[in-house]
């Protein structure tokens, strides 16, 4: 039996887009914080902002005296990002040391999408596994094609969204045959809310142990929205704590703005940035 998730969107409005694993939103859910009225978002695994083998050493290395370290991904979609991060993680540390990372903190505005990704259920395309087979030593598993299986297994039934494009010629990640399920080392490495990225950001605890990540929302967003949310990335985060952004911004102006609030770019060519002061 399929899990349908309907939208409370009347009409065809499609979760899934047919351009690779892309959401759209409804239009009453980001009134007044998103410039468009409706939003496509795409998203999947490790996504080329980061060279990810760099980062997580260096998010090793500078977390290296702190007990445990948060990770909030914002603007999560189906919980891609964070799985990469929890992939990315859990291969270069031995297991002992996997719960200081996680769980790792996933929030997005979209209640739908939410409902998908708590199933614990992802629609995963032949690019998501290329990205893993790119990010991580393979070789290491000895088991040809399967090796997916440490990370991702096949689920009993295929997650759909109510109102995603049906073509039953074309099995994709809006049409999906079968859907994954988490295993591995990254089972229930995720834990889903339903928040937009500003209000995410404001129940944030920090003691310089937290990452942050941003990445494909804020370029939706309202120049004051944006403003807000930096803002609130300034006041919150403590010395020692970690900002990832798209890389869209990595421009001066934007750089500029997050320098003023006490963060430095460890990499020039990175989409990520330190709180200094």
């Amino acid at each position: 039996m399929n899990i349908t998730l309907q939208t409370n969107k009347p009409g065809n409005l499609q979760s899934f887009g047919n351009c690779g694993k892309m959401y759209k939103s409804a239009e009453t859910v980001y009134s007044g914080i998103l410039s468009k009225d409706q939003v496509y978002t795409t998203t999947s695994l490790f996504r080329p902002h980061l060279d990810w083998n760099k980062f997580i050493n260096y998010v090793i290395e500078n977390f290296k005296n702190k007990e445990k370290v948060n990770i909030y991904s914002l603007g999560c979609s189906d919980g891609s990002e964070a799985y990469s991060y929890a992939i990315a993680l859990t291969e270069k540390l031995p297991k002992s040391q996997h719960q200081k990372y996680l769980p790792i903190m996933a929030f997005d505005i979209d209640s739908e999408v939410i409902q998908a990704a708590q199933s614990g259920k992802i629609n995963l395309t032949n690019d998501d596994f290329n990205a893993i087979t790119k990010n991580i030593d393979i070789d290491k598993y000895g088991i040809g094609d399967n090796w997916h299986k440490k990370f991702f297994q096949k689920a009993g039934s295929a997650l759909k969204i109510g109102n995603d494009i049906s073509r039953e010629d074309f099995q994709s990640i809006y049409n999906p045959r079968y859907s994954y399920t988490p295993a591995g080392n990254i089972k229930d490495s995720v834990k889903f809310y339903e928040s937009d990225v500003l209000s995410a950001i404001n129940r944030i605890n920090d003691d310089g142990n937290s990452i942050v990540n941003t990445c494909h929302v804020l370029s939706y967003c309202e120049d004051f929205y944006v403003e807000k949310v930096l803002n609130a990335l300034g006041e919150k985060l403590k010395p020692g704590s970690i900002y990832v952004f798209d890389k869209f911004y990595l421009e001066p102006s934007f750089i500029e703005k997050i320098q003023n609030r006490g963060f430095i770019l460890p990499d020039k060519n990175m989409c990520f940035a330190k709180k200094l002061s």
